[in-house]
């Protein structure tokens, strides 16, 4: 016993800090599997409009578990060790196709390999993020593409995502196949009707620019005949010339409000506006009520014309 204890009992710092480190894995992970429950699979994904997916086909027949918060940037994302545990815990990651999963993939696949990752943007031919830079400027080398990740503003889109979260799911729950069926084409049925009441409701405005802080908009307004213009450049504030140009063009398409996501700080935005005698709007591309939050988006649009 007490040879057992002179043995352990001294530990060099660094083994000290990775002990700690593995001891708080280990303890969260514990919580997690005792809060979730041990019988239901349990399912992560990226992004919290993802879980409404989830849940849309499977219902309480899984644990779905968001890494990100609809109050949060993906740009700023960072996986806690907690969070970190609690991913382990998973059988299945459904991604989006984002950049933020990148080093959440290196991380897990040094971890575990039990997890089975499922891209659920393999298929979708993605756009690139409109280039406006403000008018092209003096000095304004010529940019590369930046491919636009927001798949899943376009209710269409995610019609065709569903078949990869269906077949998943089929694997986990073989003895629920016809729920899951069910379930399937109930919400793909809903997110048709979506995706009609948005079309006549942003007719009207077909061809009128949308300005936006972030680029996060794309798919959901070019699907209803509608383009963005953003006050981002490539994830940076205008310069000033930039901006004077970006003020021209709002007061030339007579736009009134800009529309800023809560993930970001609203301050330039609002200077922007307060120049043009226009309005902030909030509309957020992460809520978890993703139909609600769809129809909020284009109410709020068709009346900023």
């Amino acid at each position: 016993m007490f040879a057992w204890f002179d043995r352990f009992s001294i530990i060099q710092p660094k083994t000290m800090r990775f002990f700690k480190q593995t001891s708080f894995i280990s303890l969260a992970a514990f919580c997690f599997t005792l809060s979730y429950g041990a019988t239901k699979p349990k399912i992560m994904v990226s992004i919290p409009p993802q879980k409404t997916f989830v849940q849309a086909i499977a219902g309480e027949e899984v644990d779905v578990m968001a890494l990100l918060k609809p109050s949060q940037s993906p740009n700023t994302f960072s996986l806690t060790p907690r969070l970190l545990a609690g991913a382990m815990q998973a059988e299945v990651y459904f991604l989006m196709g984002i950049p933020m999963e990148e080093p959440i993939i290196a991380k897990l696949q040094r971890q575990t390999h039990s997890i089975q990752f499922i891209d659920t943007s393999l298929g979708i031919r993605k756009r690139s993020i409109e280039d406006h830079s403000h008018g092209h400027l003096e000095n304004d080398s010529p940019h590369p593409h930046i491919t636009d990740p927001h798949i899943w503003l376009s209710p269409g889109l995610v019609i065709v995502q569903l078949q990869h979260y269906y077949r998943a799911l089929k694997e986990l729950l073989p003895d629920k196949e016809e729920l899951l069926n069910k379930n399937l084409s109930g919400f793909r049925r809903f997110l048709r009707e979506t995706d009609e009441k948005l079309s006549q409701m942003l007719k009207p405005f077909a061809g009128n620019t949308v300005f936006v802080y972030h680029p996060a908009f794309g798919y959901f307004l070019n699907r209803y005949g509608l383009r963005q213009e953003t006050v981002e450049i490539r994830g940076k504030q205008p310069s000033p010339k930039q901006l004077q140009y970006l003020i021209r063009s709002i007061k030339v398409h007579n736009a009134k409000i800009i529309f800023v996501q809560p993930q970001f700080d609203r301050k330039s935005a609002k200077a922007i506006a307060d120049s043009i005698g226009g309005t902030v709007m909030g509309i957020d591309p992460l809520a978890e009520n993703y139909v609600e939050n769809l129809l909020h988006m284009g109410e709020s649009i068709s009346k900023s014309f």
